[in-house]
């Protein structure tokens, strides 16, 4: 047993570990002030097309009017004809303008936040569950010592953070219990023996997953196509 070559992989992996952790909040950081941003934004649109709102129901109420006038128009005297009609070629120009604006301030009000707001989720999932693996990976170092201390280490690399921790407890205590009856070289060879088996399920679980999804976009790529 190697103790000080176990000591240096330990260390690293825990520096590579913490790196991520940072990483990932710093990155959940930087997507949260964007989607404040984004946030104000959207509220300022929102403000800008409340108002303009108001201003399209000012319009409406302004056009019933020169509308109910221009119904009798006929019946009035040229000047007031011509203050009517000049009235209702104001209120037509309003209501381009009006409708010009309402398109600009809807331009991108949708697009972004969901995105936004799925990474930032995506990215406070990943950085717990980080802490969920630190935590998984103190236990491992608390056995350093153990036969099984690389067996460990393979499992905690390659079965997600939310089974490994109960996982290899499990493991250990029975890796325990056998040693005290069977013997250390007995239970050595159980524990190896689960970890490949596990190992092997997870690894073809990622396969089936990457096999599913290139069928999946096959079937896209035939459909568009045809």
């Amino acid at each position: 047993m190697n103790l000080k070559r176990r000591e240096m992989v330990a260390r690293l992996i825990l520096k590579l570990l913490v790196w991520r952790a940072n990483f990932l909040g710093l990155a959940a950081q930087f997507v949260g002030k964007l989607l404040d941003c984004r946030m104000a934004f959207l509220d300022r649109k929102t403000r800008k097309l409340n108002e303009l709102g108001k201003s399209a129901d000012s319009w409406r109420k302004r056009w019933d009017s020169i509308a109910t006038q221009f119904k009798t128009l006929e019946h009035e005297a040229e000047p007031r004809k011509q203050l009517v009609l000049a009235a209702r070629a104001a209120l037509i120009k309003e209501q381009k303008q009006i409708q010009i604006a309402a398109s600009r301030l809807k331009i991108g009000i949708y697009w972004g936040s969901g995105i936004l707001t799925y990474t930032a989720e995506s990215l406070k999932e990943s950085y717990f569950s980080t802490k969920k693996s630190g935590d998984s990976l103190c236990t491992i170092l608390s056995r350093i010592d153990s036969a099984t201390f690389y067996w460990d280490l393979l499992l905690w690399f390659l079965v997600p953070g939310v089974h490994s921790e109960e996982m290899l407890g499990d493991l250990n205590e029975e890796y325990l219990l056998r040693a005290s009856d069977q013997g250390e070289a007995s239970a050595k060879a159980w524990y190896q023996h689960q970890a490949v088996t596990t190992i092997m399920q997870y690894l073809w679980k990622r396969v089936e997953r990457i096999a599913t999804i290139a069928t999946l976009i096959d079937l896209v790529e035939r459909w568009l196509k045809k």
